[in-house]
């Protein structure tokens, strides 16, 4: 027997089907990395260059497959997209593909940390709240939260790069004119000669495991992070799920309209520079919906044997969708109880009127 009962008066909200849209980011909002050995590179500053041209820089990248570097620590990047991301309770609901990768001496490790935010507002700008996806470190007391460090552009495009910590900590990001990277390490078309930034910094990840050959290992954490797995595994996915306030609240959001990522570890790495996040895309991975507002039904929905039992409060279409966003069926039912056959395989379902939109999870 197959059942799923939804109870009374319970807020949930799911997809409908309206038009095909673009499942990568549309939009760089912000692109601010912090210095770093592929800074002026991925993508390349050419003079002239300011903000706006960079991001579209950013955007044509995303577009043909090439990474973007965010740079040391802090180093960020804020993205849109032409429609809203769905919550799917349970399901994955975005990937970040990057450049992390299997080698012998474990994963190519450079972690981003993910924040996520509604268009509240509704003026399309990322200028609300934002959330950030707890991943596996959020509690490691390791962890360090309000972590600032500012980094002051050097005299000559040669040199090291200093920055200072809230700590009472410094260092350097090093130049690394010796293995090819000969430009400007420092953003060239932001005129300030300090950047600051805050945020959370993840415990280094990155263990010298030999010094002649010097070779270093990257240990990949659990889960949460861009750039931490490889693309081809549930690593470089995220759901919504996981979004915390700024106390570490569990906060419920139906969907989500801009994405930030931030470098989220400050630590140098001999010959290898400094870790630093890269980003290949960003891609809902429900690409073919969009939101449809929460609704309290105050009403129950029956499916066993074979069989949707639907009240409905008037005459009203009924509609079926897969996750896909396919129409599986449609059906005129009358005002109370309708019975409907229905043979549905194990997944997830959308079930919508002309007023209403409920999940059904067959198991």
């Amino acid at each position: 027997m197959r059942k799923i009962i939804l109870s009374v008066s319970i807020l949930l909200s799911f997809t409908s089907l309206l038009k095909a849209q673009e499942s990568s980011a549309t939009k760089v909002f912000e692109y601010r990395p912090a210095p770093g050995q592929f800074i002026n590179l991925l993508p390349a500053y050419a003079n002239g260059d300011n903000e706006q041209t960079i991001c579209n820089k950013c955007l044509e990248a995303f577009q043909t497959a090439q990474l973007v570097s965010l740079g040391g620590f802090g180093g960020y990047i804020v993205v849109g997209f032409d429609h809203s991301i769905i919550n799917v309770p349970g399901e994955y609901d975005f990937k970040i593909d990057a450049n992390a990768m299997d080698g012998p001496y474990g994963i190519s490790s450079e972690p981003g940390i993910v924040l996520v935010s509604v268009d509240s507002n509704r003026n399309g700008l990322p200028d609300d709240e934002w959330y950030e996806l707890k991943g596996s470190e959020y509690n490691n007391p390791q962890s360090i939260k309000n972590y600032t460090v500012t980094y002051t552009k050097p005299d000559r495009n040669d040199e090291d790069i200093k920055w200072v910590d809230n700590k009472g900590k410094n260092g350097i990001i090093q130049y690394m004119g010796s293995q090819g990277h000969k430009q400007d390490h420092y953003p060239l078309w932001i005129s300030e000669r300090t950047l600051t930034f805050t945020g959370t910094r993840l415990p280094d990840n990155a263990v010298k495991i030999s010094s002649n050959p010097e070779r270093w290992k990257q240990v990949a954490y659990a889960y949460g992070y861009a750039d931490n797995k490889p693309n081809n595994t549930d690593g470089a996915k995220f759901k919504i799920d996981w979004a915390v306030n700024e106390k570490g609240e569990t906060v419920s959001l139906d969907k989500i309209d801009f994405i930030k990522v931030y470098t989220a570890v400050n630590q140098q790495c001999g010959w290898l520079g400094e870790l630093s996040t890269e980003i290949l895309s960003i891609d809902d991975l429900h690409p073919t919906a969009t939101s449809i507002h929460s609704y309290d039904l105050n009403s129950e929905i029956d499916y066993r044997d074979g069989n949707l039992t639907v009240t409905s409060k008037r005459e009203c279409t009924l509609e079926i969708y897969n996750l896909q966003g396919i129409l599986l069926k449609s059906e005129r039912i009358g005002q109370g109880k309708s019975t409907l056959p229905l043979l549905l395989p194990k997944g997830i379902y959308l079930i919508r009127t002309e007023e209403t939109s409920r999940k059904l999870t067959i198991n």
